[in-house]
């Protein structure tokens, strides 16, 4: 999984890149929520309220992660 390229794919000794059994939402510090730390999508809790932003968050995750153009890794929990 390589940000700065945009690359995804699997990373060595690891399972990561497994879209297809991906089961993860992130809630962030600042309040979103991510249904993928390849995608730029986010729903604030504090704007939506916990029950919707995760409801979204759930409902809209991606089938396959692309790259994140708002935050590097270390500043999203990866």
């Amino acid at each position: 999984m390589n940000l700065q390229n945009g690359e995804f794919s699997k990373v060595e000794g690891g399972e990561g890149g497994n879209c297809s059994r991906c089961n993860r939402v992130r809630l962030l510090a600042n309040g979103d929520v991510k249904p993928c730390l390849f995608s730029d999508l986010a729903y604030n809790i504090r704007e939506l309220g916990h029950e919707q932003a995760l409801n979204l968050a759930i409902g809209n995750k991606p089938r396959s992660g692309t790259f994140n153009k708002s935050g590097e890794f270390y500043n999203i929990g990866g």
